[in-house]
């Protein structure tokens, strides 16, 4: 990864994109889909609690790393950006939702 980011900043990538901002990034991709589908399989569940539950699942595997896996190391920096995932996924689904109950794929679909 290091080489990649290097062989990408000497053609131009600026150097802000460096490794921790991929991985910061990249955990938050990964945690997106998870605020998505857990709002849709608990459609009655408060958005609120899905987000919460994302926060204890990610603590629960950065605990998981501290106890289980000697090689890694558990980071509230990864707790932040899993949960902001999780509510960046409740989030996008809640605005296509209102999209949709605005009538705006009806609008897209008679074009």
């Amino acid at each position: 990864m290091q080489t990649a980011l290097f062989a990408l900043h000497h053609v131009g990538l600026p150097e802000l994109i460096n490794y921790n901002f991929v991985e910061f990034s990249s955990n938050i991709l990964l945690f997106a889909p998870i605020g998505v589908l857990a709002a849709l399989a608990f459609p009655a569940f408060h958005r609120g609690r899905m987000v919460l539950s994302a926060f204890l699942a990610s603590c629960c595997m950065e605990l998981g790393q501290k106890l289980f896996l000697h090689d890694r190391f558990p980071s509230a920096m990864d707790i932040v950006a899993n949960t902001a995932g999780a509510m960046l996924g409740v989030w996008v689904l809640g605005v296509v939702e209102d999209w949709v109950r605005s009538g705006g794929f009806d609008r897209v679909m008679r074009r």
